[in-house]
């Protein structure tokens, strides 16, 4: 990481976006602590994360969630894997029992306690290691790539979850993905290339951007920009031009008439 500066919001939706090995995965690690800067500071809630006094305090401040939900879990059975974080904190037993009932119930996976979590689909997996991070009472969710191998059902269900959470719980999400209709919904949006924060701003200040330099970053322009210029093509000049939205597109168009 380069030059990196960025502040985050209490209770904000943040997206990291990028292509691949542009730090996206290092940045997470950083605010959650697994890493440490080399140089300047990363401070969540006002704990230097070099500090290692207060390693146990962040560790309880933020979940994070790495790309492949499989590597998380700790137990062959799904409660037991979710009871070993309270567990590690010193909470009675009854305490426990209760987090992990609760957080069970908040990514509708209750009938599965007894499962082994590697027999579950991606979906299911995902919820399971979601639940996991929940039953610590985080203020912070960081999850890198949670979507991988699932299918669009279960992606909208799970940033459902998400949102639920954050209104719930007053929670700040940071999530890495690739995923546009899940950037849509975000407060703003960080960009990295090469270690450093080439964009950041709100998602239609994003989408609005060039296609070629989406591209650069490695983000597909939205499908109604590629519509814009199928359309641009096929005439052999511009006449639409870059939209961002259906409404721009339409009005392009009707002033063609």
């Amino acid at each position: 990481m380069q030059d990196v500066s960025l502040d985050i919001a209490g209770g904000e939706f943040l997206a990291i976006m990028g292509r691949n090995a542009s730090g996206k995965s290092t940045l997470t690690r950083l605010i959650g602590g697994l890493l440490l800067p080399y140089a300047g500071e990363v401070e969540v809630d006002g704990i230097n994360t070099r500090n290692p006094e207060s390693s146990r305090r962040l560790r309880q401040l933020v979940g994070l969630m790495l790309t492949g939900a499989d590597r998380q879990f700790v137990s062959n059975i799904v409660e037991e894997d979710l009871a070993f974080g309270p567990e590690n904190m010193g909470l009675p037993a009854n305490q426990i029992r209760q987090r992990v009932d609760t957080a069970l119930k908040m990514v509708a996976m209750e009938e599965f306690a007894k499962h082994p979590p590697y027999l579950l689909s991606g979906g299911q997996k995902a919820r399971i290691a979601l639940a996991g991070l929940l039953a610590m009472n985080p203020r912070y969710l960081i999850l890198d790539e949670p979507f991988s191998y699932m299918d669009s059902r279960s992606t909208v269900e799970l940033i459902g979850l998400l949102q639920r959470w954050r209104e719930d719980e007053q929670g700040t999400l940071i999530l890495v993905t690739h995923d546009q209709q899940t950037v849509r919904q975000a407060d703003h949006i960080a960009v990295l290339q090469e270690g450093r924060i080439c964009f950041n701003g709100t998602p239609e200040e994003l989408l609005g951007q060039e296609q070629d330099k989406l591209r650069q970053w490695g983000i597909e322009p939205p499908e109604i920009s590629l519509l814009a210029e199928e359309i641009d093509q096929h005439l052999n000049w511009p006449a639409v031009g870059h939209v961002s939205d259906s409404g721009q597109l339409v009005e392009r168009l009707w002033q063609l008439n």
